[in-house]
């Protein structure tokens, strides 16, 4: 069999077939993460929108994620920028390679109401959460985390 030529990454294994990296996974505003595995996940995307304000003026981010297996469907949670900061540490303490993938979080800060927030500040650190949620329900190895799918309501 002869291998198969591609312009993309990747690594010729003992056969001469060439693996493909991994694609991507950006945001709307480009931003990108490598995803670390090659192995499928349960999930076909997931999306952080629609930051509101709750009851005590925090901002909270709708987190969507489409599910392919077993069934399609998605499964929508609401969470604050501090449950993005625990889910993060407890893949960590799970898992502490993981910090070489797993992106950074911007940093925490404090405002008085959801008002008062620059609406610049609110879509960067949406789009930053989201790139994260993305690289860790895209990618099939981290997506198997116990911590995680409990997290998202799975």
């Amino acid at each position: 069999m002869a291998p198969v030529e591609n312009n993309q990454a990747g690594h010729e294994n003992e056969h001469g077939l060439r693996s493909i990296a991994p694609a991507p996974i950006g945001t709307s505003d480009g931003a990108t993460s490598q995803v670390s595995s090659t192995r499928r996940s349960w999930a076909n995307g997931c999306r952080v929108i629609a930051p509101t304000a709750n009851s005590h003026g925090a901002v909270t981010y709708l987190c969507v994620t489409s599910i392919s297996f077993p069934e399609a469907c998605e499964v929508s949670v609401r969470r604050r920028y501090s449950e993005f900061r625990s889910l993060r540490d407890a893949m960590l303490k799970e898992r502490p390679e993981l910090s070489k993938v797993l992106p950074r979080l911007p940093a925490k800060t404090t405002m008085i109401t959801f008002e008062s927030r620059d609406l610049a500040f609110v879509e960067n650190r949406r789009l930053a959460l989201e790139l994260f949620l993305k690289t860790v329900v895209l990618d099939g190895e981290l997506s198997a985390s116990k911590v995680l799918i409990s997290w998202l309501g799975v």
